[in-house]
């Protein structure tokens, strides 16, 4: 499943925008966009069970307003809270698997990014010492 469609990329950053949204705050555009970049060369590995899951799923999520009684509009029709909302209701309903899903592809490939490590305040240094010793700098430092 290499391929994702313009329907499917703007579900998948409506999705990510939601899931990774900050209390009262937005998601990089910057990093959204990477994202929706980055995740189709992860599916590339997926079989095709897994391809076919992953498209219903971004299906699924983007009738989510639909699919839980929130109105006739998919969800780029809906304001932020609103598709917050109806991911949440789909995800207590009988399609939950379907976010389960979502929610860890986009959280494997977004925690991808280079900014990632700084972000969660990973150093590199584990019980065992730093996790890089041969470099001498933490990777934090040579990806920026």
């Amino acid at each position: 499943m290499a391929h994702l469609s313009t329907r499917e990329r703007s579900t998948l950053r409506q999705v990510a925008a939601a899931l990774f949204r900050p209390a009262g705050g937005v998601v990089e555009a910057e990093r959204l966009d990477w994202l929706v970049t980055e995740l189709p060369a992860y599916a590339r590995s997926l079989t095709l069970l897994s391809s076919l899951a992953l498209h219903g799923a971004l299906l699924a999520a983007r009738l989510a307003p639909v699919l839980t009684g929130r109105g006739l509009r998919t969800l780029d029709g809906c304001d932020a809270d609103e598709r917050e909302a109806a991911l949440h209701a789909l995800e207590a309903g009988p399609l939950g698997l379907s976010m389960v899903l979502l929610k860890v592809t986009c959280t494997l490939v977004y925690f991808e990014h280079p900014g990632a490590l700084r972000e969660t305040g990973y150093d590199a240094i584990g019980r065992l010492g730093p996790a890089f010793p041969d470099s001498g700098a933490s990777p934090i430092e040579s990806r920026a």
